[in-house]
C-alpha cells in the first residue's frame, strides 16, 4: 500500500469515527431531551389531578409554575438544539428533510410551541395564576393534547432517524 492509498483509508477511518461521534451526540441530546419530556408529563399529571407527585401543602401555582418551566426547557430545547441536529442528520444521510421536516412537521410543531408559550403566559407567575385559576382545568386540557400532538411529531422524526442510522 503506498502513502497515498494509506492517507486515504486513514482520512475514510478518522470520516467515519467522526460521524459516529455526531451520532453518539445526537442520540445523547435526544436521551437527554426524553428524559426532561418525561418530568413535563410527570409535571402535567400532577398539577392535572391524575396523581399527586409534591406534597399537598405545595400551593398549585407553585406546581404551575414548575411545570411552566419545564415546558419552555423541553420547548426550547427542541427549537434550539434538537430539531436543527436532527434536521442535519437527516440531509448527512441523503434524506428529503424539506418534504418531511419543513414543509410537515415542523410548521406543525410550531403551532404547539404557540399554545405552549399562550399558557406559559397566562400561569408564568402566583399572581397570573390566581387571576386564572377558574380557567385551570380547561387550559390544562387544551395544552395536553397540544403537547401530545407535538410528542407525536418529535417522535415521528425520531423514528425517521433511527430507519436512516439502520439503513446506513
Amino acid at each position: 500500500m503506498n502513502a497515498s492509498s494509506r492517507t486515504s483509508v486513514s482520512s475514510g477511518v478518522m470520516q467515519e469515527k467522526n460521524e459516529q461521534a455526531q451520532t453518539y451526540s445526537l442520540e445523547k441530546i435526544i436521551t437527554d431531551w426524553l428524559k426532561e419530556r418525561q418530568t413535563l408529563i410527570v409535571l402535567l399529571c400532577a398539577i392535572h389531578g391524575l396523581r399527586e407527585i409534591m406534597p399537598k401543602e405545595t400551593p398549585i401555582a407553585v406546581k404551575i409554575q414548575a411545570f411552566c418551566q419545564v415546558m419552555m426547557d423541553y420547548v426550547s430545547a427542541g427549537h434550539f438544539e434538537v430539531y436543527g441536529k436532527m434536521r442535519d442528520e437527516l440531509r448527512a444521510h441523503g434524506s428529503a428533510p424539506k418534504d418531511t421536516f419543513l414543509d410537515q412537521i415542523y410548521p406543525k410543531i410550531d403551532i404547539t410551541t404557540d399554545k405552549a408559550l399562550t399558557f406559559n403566559d397566562k400561569y408564568e407567575t402566583v399572581e397570573k395564576c390566581g387571576m386564572h385559576i377558574d380557567d385551570l382545568d380547561q387550559d390544562l386540557s387544551i395544552i395536553a393534547e397540544h403537547l401530545s400532538t407535538r410528542f407525536d411529531l418529535e417522535d415521528k422524526l425520531i423514528a425517521q432517524l433511527h430507519d436512516i442510522e439502520s439503513i446506513g
